[in-house]
């Protein structure tokens, strides 16, 4: 706890200290210390004093900091940043699996399968007897465009799942390559075509 800035107290002491002085001994520029009152009184205005800061000690822009507040508030920034770099990597990584041959063409596949519900749902309108038929040719056209974009996705979709069993051989042969003899036999991985 803050001590109080009140430094006045401790020279109003004094100062009685002084005149009390003054009128015992007769001296006006030491205090008399003979008198009980004096040393009384100085002792209570050096007690004073030392409970009351002056506002300037107490300012820490002034360079007031009890002990316990030198410490550094600071957090060291390469944690910070190596865990942000970190976090971004694992992201970036997240991404790159994500768009791979393999996943894109399950996302067309997908997207197939939307469009060929949504071209049932037009199938269906006609199928009502209820349905107004003056909007048939939109709903044609709007057919014709799902189709088309259903048959982009179906050749978009067999294409990237041509890249990505290519990928799965070419690792294949890669490992392949690295095996030993000892060990294509060990699991009956015999490139021999004589046999």
């Amino acid at each position: 706890m803050m001590k109080s800035p009140l430094s006045a107290h401790g020279k109003e002491l004094k100062a009685r200290a002084m005149k009390l002085s003054k009128e015992s001994s007769g001296r006006s520029d030491a205090p008399d210390y003979d008198n009980p009152e004096v040393v009384k009184l100085l002792d209570q205005a050096k007690k004073a004093e030392a409970e009351h800061d002056t506002p300037a000690k107490m300012s820490p822009f002034h360079g007031y900091v009890d002990g316990e507040e030198r410490v550094s508030h600071y957090q060291p920034t390469a944690d910070l940043y190596k865990d942000m770099i970190d976090t971004m990597t694992s992201n970036v990584d997240k991404i790159a699996a994500a768009s791979g041959p393999e996943d894109m063409a399950k996302k067309k596949a997908m997207k197939a399968q939307r469009l060929g519900k949504r071209m049932d749902k037009i199938d269906q309108k006609f199928a009502d007897p209820n349905y107004n038929y003056d909007d048939g040719m939109a709903l044609d056209d709007k057919k014709r465009k799902l189709a088309k974009k259903q048959a982009e996705a179906l050749v978009d979709q067999t294409e990237f799942e041509n890249i990505a069993n290519k990928n799965k051989d070419n690792q294949f042969d890669k490992l392949l390559a690295l095996m030993s003899k000892e060990d294509k036999d060990k699991y009956g991985l015999t490139t021999d075509t004589t046999t």
